[in-house]
């Protein structure tokens, strides 16, 4: 076990987060590695939204919108901003709401609770709209299903890494596990260009969640401030994974076992900053937004 962050209030060391962390250069070069970063299989959890987005665009599911797209990526922040998105999106696609099996949700903000305000509701929607163009949406979310089965092929392909488990996500649809190194190769290709049809599906999704960072989670939320103060792609997973992606295909990935959203992101920050990508003053300037001080606290990096 590897500790990558700790909590450190007023000099004394509170808790520690152990986990993986992996870094890897422009030209996808591994740089800096903490931990069994190749083999120890993990699930990604909702950072694998552009894996499969690309997928879904693969499988014929036509979204022109770029916010719609960026949307596909998200784990939405359940504001009405992201519901309407939501709705347009399932229009666009002729999606009903009853038709998407996420479960219904309140909103933050007293806009009107439903699928829309899931945050997981943009996959969902490109996924029952590449379901009925293969007969039926009403199993959608079933591993078995075609959709989920070329989904589970679209990330072996794009991680290298034949899942060691496929089981149920938050959300109730498939979540396949992969390797650090495997999700930051995979990350990469979202801002540097591929060979294959789905490495160039999944460079239109990069685009689009640079160009949206409001979507993919919401203002003042850590995703969206890493996304729009370093121009970066950047999409967490539930129980403690961080994957972020910069223009230049520099790509940080890691993982806290104990699922500390807050631990796997200095310690991914940390490593951007010390091989010189981002500067450590606009780290410090947002550190509370991205829940890396708290009163009396403060969360650090274990890794250098």
């Amino acid at each position: 076990m590897t500790t990558i962050a700790k909590v450190d209030r007023g000099g004394f060391i509170e808790s520690w987060h152990e986990g993986l962390a992996v870094l890897l250069d422009e030209d996808g070069g591994v740089v800096e590695e903490h931990g069994d970063v190749h083999g120890q299989h993990f699930l990604a959890r909702s950072s694998l939204k552009p894996l499969y987005a690309a997928g879904l665009l693969g499988q014929g599911v036509v979204i022109e919108n770029e916010r719609q797209l960026a949307l596909a990526c998200a784990s939405h922040g359940r504001l009405a901003i992201h519901s309407s998105l939501a709705a347009d999106m399932a229009a666009a696609l002729g999606v009903d709401e009853d038709e998407l099996q996420c479960p219904v949700t309140e909103s933050r903000d007293d806009s009107e609770a439903g699928r829309f305000a899931h945050m997981c509701v943009g996959k969902h929607i490109a996924m029952v709209a590449a379901a009925k163009q293969q007969g039926g949406a009403d199993d959608y979310r079933n591993a078995e299903h075609p959709v989920q089965q070329r989904l589970r092929a679209v990330v072996a392909e794009l991680t290298g890494d034949e899942a060691q488990a496929s089981v149920a996500d938050g959300c109730g649809a498939p979540v396949h596990s992969t390797t650090a190194v495997g999700l930051a190769r995979a990350y990469r290709q979202l801002a540097v260009a591929g060979g294959s049809s789905v490495e160039e599906e999944l460079l239109r999704a990069g685009r689009a969640m640079i160009s949206h960072p409001e979507v993919i989670e919401a203002a003042g939320k850590p995703d969206t401030v890493i996304g729009s103060v370093f121009s970066a792609i950047c999409k967490f997973g539930a129980e403690g994974t961080v994957a972020i992606t910069l223009p230049t295909g520099v790509t940080a990935v890691t993982h806290c076992f104990d699922g500390a959203r807050r631990a796997a992101t200095v310690a991914a920050l940390d490593m951007l900053v010390r091989a010189g990508h981002i500067p450590a003053d606009a780290v410090e300037q947002n550190a509370e937004a991205l829940e890396l001080r708290h009163p009396g606290a403060k969360v650090i990096s274990a890794l250098a």
